[in-house]
């Protein structure tokens, strides 16, 4: 199966004084998501991106064998922010979700799931994050903003497997399951 992705432009953040305009590319091809909000935490936000990064580039298969990136995929709810997507050997699989009250302010919300670009400027962006910045986040189908870019249309076509989409399904079918939930303090970080 082939997916195509096309977005505006790759995801960058904006700074502008004290605060930082995070934008996630949304793609093109997908039914229309939007969201803005400004994030009430924000070193434990950056951490978490910083984290799920790291999922999904994570490969311990030899070079030769190594599986082409996949954007991660982004759910807007009325419950919540939810960014998700497995690693490129599909080993591991990280969940990021920010319920409302992770926001200071939300100021739209058009509900939807999409892919969104997840380029290594916009991580290098993150690093530059302080507690400081005031910082906010959209999620638009033209973009998913955090920092200045061009204008024009980033495409990517990848072979999407059947056991990464299977993977999504596992993963929602064992959310249902009785399970553990704990809570960590700023301190444990």
């Amino acid at each position: 199966m082939y997916l195509t992705y096309q977005y505006a432009r790759s995801s960058f953040i904006q700074y502008l004084q004290a605060s930082a305009l995070l934008h996630l590319m949304a793609s093109l091809r997908r039914e229309e998501v939007h969201f803005e909000g400004e994030i009430t935490s924000v070193l434990p936000f950056r951490q978490y991106m910083l984290l799920l990064h790291k999922v999904v580039t994570t490969d311990d298969r030899p070079f030769r064998e190594r599986a082409r990136l996949f954007d991660p995929v982004v759910t807007v709810l009325p419950d919540g922010l939810y960014l998700e997507g497995f690693s490129m050997n599909e080993t591991l699989y990280g969940r990021l979700r920010i319920t409302p009250d992770g926001f200071d302010h939300i100021h739209e919300l058009h509900p939807g799931t999409t892919n969104v670009d997840f380029s290594n400027q916009f991580v290098q962006a993150l690093h530059r994050i302080r507690t400081t910045t005031i910082t906010q986040l959209h999620v638009e189908r033209e973009s998913v903003d955090m920092a200045v870019g061009h204008h024009t249309a980033v495409m990517k076509k990848v072979q999407l497997p059947s056991t990464w989409v299977l993977g999504f399904f596992s993963v929602q079918a064992s959310m249902t399951l009785p399970h553990h939930t704990f809570h960590l303090q700023k301190s444990d970080i």
